[in-house]
């Protein structure tokens, strides 16, 4: 607390989400196990920023100079990072698993996607329209490919 001033989970979530936006995954992550430290939990959302941002490289893979391999790997990054977010407790939600399913319909997996759709059924975790409809999505684009 410098001169008074006390940060709190809305402002770790701030700096969690700029930092991600600018690929600082790494240090966002890094910033979420020090909040602990300062009696504050990581929640939901902070995790899913991390999660949506790791999904969304996906459109700017043009940049990079191997393209293919890429969006898979921050596919993985953000499936590590949903695994980090259930060991600390925080429980994925709709927004959670539908990022994810956009993630992989974004890199044309939607076996994957449908992998996801099943395991947040299992769940308890009942699908809403944005789910459906990106699947339907994933499902009208991987059928444009053939």
């Amino acid at each position: 607390m410098a001169q008074g001033f006390r940060f709190n989970q809305l402002i770790y979530g701030t700096l969690v989400n700029g930092l991600s936006k600018t690929g600082e995954t790494k240090v966002a992550l890094e910033l979420l196990k020090k909040i602990e430290g300062h009696s504050i939990k990581p929640n939901v959302v902070m995790y899913n920023t991390i999660i949506d941002n790791l999904c969304k490289n996906k459109l700017v893979a043009d940049a990079y100079e191997n393209e293919k391999h890429q969006p898979k790997g921050k596919m993985k990054e953000a499936k590590i990072v949903m695994a980090a977010m259930v060991k600390a407790g925080v429980k994925p939600n709709v927004v959670t698993y539908t990022i994810l399913m956009n993630g992989y319909c974004l890199i044309n997996e939607v076996k994957h996607a449908k992998y996801v759709f099943n395991s947040m059924v299992q769940n308890g975790i009942a699908p809403n329209v944005h789910c459906y409809t990106t699947m339907i999505d994933g499902f009208c684009k991987k059928q444009n490919d053939r």
